[in-house]
């Protein structure tokens, strides 16, 4: 889906926006050999633009349209040193500056007789190279994500989750999930999750919480997820994953992995495990293990082939765990990206003076076996 602009309308009236191409004065624009264009109307579309992403694709591309009476060619100019004729009206132009940057479009209707009129509009617009996007070149890497990007999370490989859930995600969390850069920022190459004090949607606070469901879904193979972790009390951190089956086979018989949270106490990650018994019953297992530094960058790695579950911070053993084939472990599971807040879920209650905190990931990738 792509979001037009329609920009404007601008009428020949206005002197200021009008002039000849011939060098007759203004004095001569009654006259009947001057002929000067009007009602002109401006169309910009930002190729790839969504509300989730408004600045485009990432491509850079624009297509221009420009209709205006009495108009028999155009000139357009992007702010960048090119300016292009077309006897149309249309353009598809692509701008090559990387990042997300703003630029004045300028557009120059003509007349038979070389006379104009004119109109600009700024626009914002993302550009990402070819390499912004790349995996590194290592083996058996299938998937991934380095946020060499601005804006959101990129919308090709991950689902934004907004709201509160059901019963507060299940767990009775205090923050709402929206879809703004202000709680979800991929810039300087990480993606930041930012959970904020401010009454949103309900809510005291505000947070990110994203996915890859329908996107990646896979079974088996090494997930790698460099992060650093928020300190704050009361905040809840979580990378995991949840079984594709949920929307029918409803959690926990579908199954879920979590391969790093962090509770109340900040001293420590766990790993932990969740599915149900064959007699309805809900079963878990985790381990812990202790981290000094967890407001520094470290590495979460889960490892998952049949018959076994591993997880490592920084390359040192978690968690392991044997699985079997009456447990949900042999299946598609997807990829959950989350920063709660309170609830019952071991996080303790959110400090008086909570105002914001951040779970910031550098990387996240996937491996075959």
């Amino acid at each position: 889906m792509s979001i037009r602009f329609f920009i404007f309308s601008i009428l020949a009236l206005l002197v200021s926006c009008s002039g000849s191409g011939s060098g007759e004065s203004i004095d001569d624009i009654d006259s009947p050999e001057n002929i000067y264009p009007s009602n002109l109307q401006i169309e910009i579309e930002i190729i790839g633009s969504t509300t989730q992403n408004p600045n485009g694709d990432g491509s850079g591309q624009i297509s221009v349209t420009a209709t205006a009476t009495d108009a028999v060619k155009y000139n357009f100019n992007f702010g960048t040193g090119d300016s292009f004729d077309s006897s149309t009206g249309h353009i598809d132009y692509t701008f090559t500056q990387t990042g997300t940057n703003e630029f004045t479009v300028r557009v120059l209707a003509y007349s038979s007789t070389n006379d104009f009129i004119s109109g600009e509009e700024k626009i914002t617009i993302s550009v990402i190279s070819n390499d912004d996007y790349s995996c590194p070149d290592e083996s058996n890497l299938v998937w991934c994500d380095e946020f060499n990007y601005n804006g959101l999370p990129d919308d090709n490989k991950w689902n934004i989750e907004t709201g509160t859930g059901e019963w507060g995600w299940g767990n009775n969390e205090l923050q709402f999930y929206t879809n703004r850069t202000e709680n979800l920022d991929v810039s300087n190459g990480t993606l930041k999750i930012i959970a904020k004090k401010e009454d949103y949607g309900g809510m005291q606070y505000s947070s990110g919480r994203i996915m890859t469901h329908n996107k990646l879904d896979f079974k088996y193979g090494r997930v790698e997820i460099r992060a650093k972790l928020p300190s704050a009390q009361g905040s809840w951190p979580a990378l995991w994953l949840l079984g594709s089956s949920y929307q029918t086979n409803t959690w926990p018989l579908c199954g879920e992995i979590d391969l790093m949270e962090q509770f109340v106490d900040k001293s420590y990650v766990q790993t932990t495990l969740h599915w149900q018994n064959a007699n309805g019953s809900r079963a878990q297992y985790g381990q812990q293990k202790n981290i000094s530094d967890p407001t520094s960058f470290h590495i979460y790695t889960l490892e998952w082939q049949p018959g076994a579950i591993r997880s490592f911070l920084d390359g040192n053993q978690i968690f392991v765990m044997s699985t079997n084939n009456s447990m949900p472990f042999d299946e598609n599971f997807f990829i959950i990206l989350n920063f709660a807040l309170g609830g019952n879920g071991g996080a303790g209650p959110v400090a008086a003076n909570f105002v914001q905190d951040v779970l910031e990931i550098d990387y996240v990738r996937v491996y075959s076996n």
